[in-house]
């Protein structure tokens, strides 16, 4: 016998424990131009040697529906929820607190469609709508096949007469291309590197993802003191005697590639040293004829020959980028993460680089209000549980961060949290009015501080990071498989504009009044909303309805 479920997208299958039967969905609303998706969960009562079949059954969405199989990965490090109790964790909101296997990759893969005995499955099932849709209310069914016997869920799903906007929030998922070639087994900028790279660049942009770390120098990021990561520099440098000359053209390409795949936004690669700026990035140049180091742990931040450096290189840099016609979408970075210890070293970095990149922005994950009122750094990107700090402050933009931490109440989109808690971001950033988001792994496959690529078996950075934390895709086969979570974050970021969209037809005061009602009379905080995904079902519900009755009205 198969039991079979249609649950929503923020529900997770654990082998262990069957779907919670009041998540069960029966209908659901989706704009056009929107990506809409479900699970099926499902589970047997006797063994079955043969693959599962699964389909979507004939129909006006089944052209545009996309299936894959939910793959559980080994969770060993989760956070915060383990330093409790078990049963103190769940009272928190944690999902799980006790490592084991948690559902999150997302592979087309549906030939190792096997199932035991009372163990629970599901699959991911997209469904994508056209801007030209027609607008109503359409069934989709999903059939599973055991071989012989065959069961069968319907949902019906209304697609609203509208189009879902695009999107303006600016948001970068840090890319490493070490780590690419570490997985994949190839070198940097050969052929089948680029060829790979399109295919990740394509997946980025795919889910909302703008702005697009770039390594002009080797990202001098999570790398261990004394330690170097792979050269991944895009700008080629040869040295004469004092004399530098630079060679873009692979950050043209790079550039280039990336605008044809949808990315719009660039930031450069920091130009100091992580947590401090007291050091200078791996920078390699041809010298006498020969590839060598020049800078590096090894060279202070304020060290006279880096700033001859950067008197040469900066220049030619932001008037390359301006003849790209990128400049003015174009960041700089000078340290990630400074702290109030830093301040002095921050000061002395940042005063070297900013009479080079006037007219440009520079931007760092900072939470201190003293690097934005000292003028140290013209965008300062907060932690989430450091915003409300600077929501008084005229900065040009409001950005926010979150990483490992901060963990709930906090939004965060790590393995032990309830998926809630990552979709819920959407909507924070719309209460918030935040211009842009930032976090530091789409693709961070190596261990703790990289001294070696991650062993890859929970995407923890071999313990180092609560699990969840450093990638939202995993390597494929030359191509990016997804993560729950990242589809997840992705449905937030529509929720954002589907808010917007809403508050273009009628108010933002009628939108926030909208959201209070749906929260049940609470006005949702960075730190203090509902964690209970009905939450998100009921707004959503809502904010369909009344985008539908205005565009009616009109």
């Amino acid at each position: 016998m198969i039991q079979c479920k249609l649950i929503s997208s923020m529900s997770k299958v654990f082998p262990d424990r069957a779907p919670d039967h009041d998540l069960e969905l029966k209908k659901a609303g989706v704009l056009r131009g929107e990506k809409f998706a479900f699970q099926a969960a499902f589970t047997v009562d006797r063994r079955i040697l043969a693959p599962m079949k699964i389909e979507v059954a004939d129909g006006p969405l089944k052209k545009i529906s996309r299936i894959r199989r939910i793959v559980p990965i080994l969770a060993e490090n989760l956070g915060g929820s383990i330093w409790c109790p078990p049963e103190e964790a769940a009272q928190r909101g944690y999902e799980r607190a006790v490592p084991g296997l948690f559902p999150d990759v997302l592979t087309d893969d549906l030939e190792k469609l096997h199932a035991c005995p009372r163990v629970w499955y599901a699959v991911w099932i997209d469904i994508e709508v056209p801007e030209t849709f027609k607008a109503g209310v359409y069934p989709v069914t999903v059939n599973l096949y055991d071989g012989g016997e065959a069961v069968s869920a319907t949902l019906k799903i209304e697609v609203i007469d509208a189009v879902l906007p695009p999107q303006t929030l600016k948001h970068t998922e840090w890319f490493y291309c070490d780590c690419l070639c570490h997985e994949h087994k190839t070198e940097p900028w050969t052929p089948r590197f680029w060829r790979i790279l399109e295919r990740y660049f394509r997946n980025f942009a795919a889910h909302g993802a703008n702005l697009l770390l770039t390594p002009i120098v080797t990202p001098s990021l999570d790398t261990v003191r004394g330690g170097e990561r792979l050269t991944t520099q895009l700008v080629k440098i040869r040295k004469t005697g004092t004399k530098y000359a630079f060679d873009f053209t692979l950050l043209k390409k790079w550039i280039r590639l990336a605008r044809k795949c949808g990315i719009r936004y660039f930031e450069m690669a920091h130009l100091f040293t992580q947590w401090g700026a007291d050091a200078t990035p791996k920078i390699i140049a041809e010298v006498n004829g020969r590839e060598k180091r020049i800078f590096g742990w090894d060279v202070p931040a304020a060290s006279r020959a880096y700033k001859q450096f950067l008197n040469a290189f900066l220049p030619e840099l932001t008037a390359f980028l301006k003849a790209e016609g990128v400049a003015d979408d174009t960041y700089f970075h000078i340290s990630d993460e400074p702290c109030d210890a830093n301040i002095e070293g921050y000061r002395t970095a940042s005063d070297l680089v900013r009479p080079l990149l006037k007219g440009f922005r520079i931007m760092d994950a900072a939470s201190h209000t003293k690097f934005f009122t000292d003028g140290l750094v013209s965008l300062p990107v907060p932690s989430e549980s450091s915003l409300c700090d600077f929501m008084e402050l005229d900065v040009p933009e409001r950005w926010t961060y979150y990483c490992g931490g901060p963990e709930l109440p906090y939004s965060n989109r790590l393995h032990s949290m309830p998926a809630s808690a990552n979709r819920i971001m959407g909507t924070l950033l719309y209460l918030y009015q935040v211009q842009g988001f930032l976090h530091w792994g789409y693709n961070f496959w190596n261990s703790l501080l990289s001294t070696h690529p991650s062993t890859m078996l929970g995407m923890d950075a071999d313990q180092g990071y609560a699990s969840g934390d450093t990638c939202l895709v995993y390597p494929g086969d030359d191509a990016p498989l997804d993560s729950m979570r990242g589809e997840v974050f992705f449905h937030g970021l529509q929720d954002l504009r589907a808010l917007q969209l809403l508050e273009k037809l009628t108010s933002r005061k009628k939108v926030l009044a909208l959201i209070r009602r749906a929260a049940g009379g609470r006005d949702p905080k960075m730190n203090d909303f509902p964690l209970d995904q009905a939450f998100l079902h009921k707004m959503r519900e809502a904010v369909n309805a009344a985008i539908g009755r205005a565009v009616s009205a009109k």
